[in-house]
Parts: structure tokens; sequence; C-alpha cells
């Protein structure tokens, strides 16, 4: 039965294998994936800046024709459109390298990589996405071990002490109980009736095991590997204590910065269309409307981007804690 056992514990550490390679897997896709979404904003952010530029230079084609501006402007014009056609072109090309990365992990009915594009991006605001809750440090305790490589290791210690028993048990003596029936054959000889029935007979065999010096040897090393995989447990412990602390971290603070992004978003907003008002009313210029502009849109996308770095914390949080279900896992180990 111990024999039994310790078979069942070695495919449980397979098991274990198969978990923590699916586990990483999961990880690199969901940031696969939020990296793809924050990309695809900055191309729409950068499409729609290009789009108002595009637009006002046909009204200023229209004043200048009609002598209401100076034709440098156009020129200006010109050169902030071609900057925008710059920034879209660099933001399409990061967008594209996003979407082939994110294809290793979406796959097709038939298994190979899809390329995802522009049209398949989701409606997406990072403040209003769910967020987990910020687990309290002294609550974390609970989420250790479910870590796969943890369990791993004390399935390890397990193991370890069922050789153990193993090589104990090959050290003692055996005592075994015999069973036997004498029936006489033949005719009866000397010593009489006393030996012409069926007897019962019962024997005790006691063996001691030999080469007993190789035996505690090997028990003796069973026992050193034991030890240490009791001290890489306890330096396993405590390596994942400090990771998951540290991605809380980086967690909570980018939530922070996030929300930072978003009051910045909403204040170049309100810069913009103020300069703009005061352009229509001829009380600015082409200039400062650009930079106004351009200072919006850089807004947005440093918000998407702080949106994926808060995306990417929950999700090294959730892999750093097992959060299997979040991952889109399921677990698979016998616990039997």
């Amino acid at each position: 039965m111990v024999l039994t056992g310790y078979t069942r514990l070695a495919a449980r550490e397979a098991e274990f294998d198969v978990l923590l390679t699916k586990l990483g897997i999961a990880q690199k896709a969901m940031i696969a994936y939020w990296r793809w979404v924050a990309l695809g904003q900055k191309i729409q952010v950068y499409s729609n800046l290009l789009s108002i530029a595009l637009e006002r230079e046909i009204g200023l084609k229209k004043e200048v024709e009609q002598g209401a501006r100076a034709a440098i402007v156009l020129t200006e014009s010109l050169q902030n459109i071609t900057q925008r056609k710059s920034l879209l072109a660099n933001a399409e090309r990061d967008f594209a390298i996003a979407a082939n990365e994110l294809s290793l992990f979406y796959r097709d009915d038939t298994g190979s990589p899809a390329i995802v594009s522009e049209k398949d991006l989701p409606d997406y605001d990072p403040v209003i996405n769910p967020i987990d809750k910020f687990y309290e440090l002294q609550d974390l305790n609970a989420l250790y071990a479910s870590r796969p490589e943890l369990k791993q290791l004390r399935n390890s210690i397990t193991r370890a002490m069922r050789r153990i028993e193993i090589n104990q048990n090959s050290l003692l003596p055996r005592l075994d109980l015999d069973f036997g029936i004498s029936q006489p054959l033949g005719t009866i000889g000397e010593g009489g009736f006393s030996r012409d029935e069926t007897d019962v007979i019962i024997g005790l065999k006691f063996t001691v095991p030999l080469e007993q010096r190789a035996a505690r040897g090997a028990l003796a090393e069973n026992e050193a590997k034991l030890d240490a995989l009791k001290q890489e447990e306890r330096l396993m412990q405590d390596q994942i204590q400090l990771e998951v602390r540290n991605i809380l971290i980086d967690l909570r603070t980018a939530e922070k910065l996030l929300l930072l992004a978003k009051d910045e978003v909403n204040q170049s907003e309100a810069l913009r269309k103020a300069e703009i008002r005061r352009f229509k009313k001829g009380a600015s210029d082409f200039f400062l409307v650009n930079i106004r502009e351009n200072t919006a849109a850089e807004a947005k996308v440093r918000f998407f981007l702080a949106g994926l770095q808060r995306e990417v914390a929950q999700t090294n949080f959730d892999a750093a804690t097992a959060n299997l279900e979040k991952l889109g896992i399921s677990e698979s180990i016998n616990n039997n």
C-alpha cells in the first residue's frame, strides 16, 4: 500500500508540472491581450487627432483664399498633419506587433494562429473596468498555499517521507507464521499409532535482512533529502510572500496612477476646448490650438497605457496567488 501511495504521489507531481505550465501560459496570454487592447486605443486616439487636423485644413484653405489668414498657416497645418500621420503610423506598427503576439494564444477553429484587427477591439474604459478586491497583507496567507509550485514541493516532501518509510521497513526483521498439514502415507512404522492421523503443523519463520549497511545508507540519504526539501519549502514560502507583497504594491500604485491619468485627461480636454473657443473668436492662434490638441491626445494615450499597467499588475497578482478561475484555468489535480 505504501508503494501504491508513492506511485500516486509521483503522478500528482506530474500534474502539478502541467498546471504550472498552464498558469504561465495564461498569464502571458492575458498580458498580451491587454497590451493589444491598450495599443488599439492608442491608434484610435491618434486617428482622431489626425482627422481633426485634416478637417481643420479644409477650413483654413477657405480662410486663406478669402484673405482671412496668411498662407503660412497652411504650411504650419501641413507640418502638423505630417507629424500626426507619423504618430499614427508608429501606433499602427505597435498594434500590428501586439496582434501578432496575441495570435500565439488566440487560435481559430483549425488551431492556427488568428490575427485580430482593430475592428475586434472591445469597448474599454480602464476606470470602469472591474477591479478585484485588494487583499490586505494579513489575509494573503491563505492565498500562498494555492501556489502550484508550493503544492508540488509539499508533494515531493510527502514522497520523501514515503521513501523513508520504505527504507525503514526494509531494515525491520520479519516474523512469518506458516500453517501446514501432515498426513501419513503407507503402513504404520515404528512409533505406533500416534502418527497415523492427519496433523496440523504451525511454524514460525524469523528472517533478518542482509546488507544492513546499504539499507542504512539509503535511509540516511533520503532523510537528508527530506531535510533539504523542508528547507526549500521555507525559502519558497518567504519568496512567494515577498513576490506577492511587491506585486500588491505595483497593483495599488498602478491604480493610483490610472486615476491621476484620468484627471489629466479631463484637465487637458478642458484646456483644449477652451483654446478652440478662443481660436474661433480670434483670441488665440493655430500654434496654441495644436499644442492643446496634442497635449490632450498624449494624456489619453498615457491614460490607456496606465490602464495597461494596472491590468498587467492585476494579472501578475492573479498568477502570483494562483487565481485559476480569474485566469480561466480549470484545476485538474487529483487530490485522492
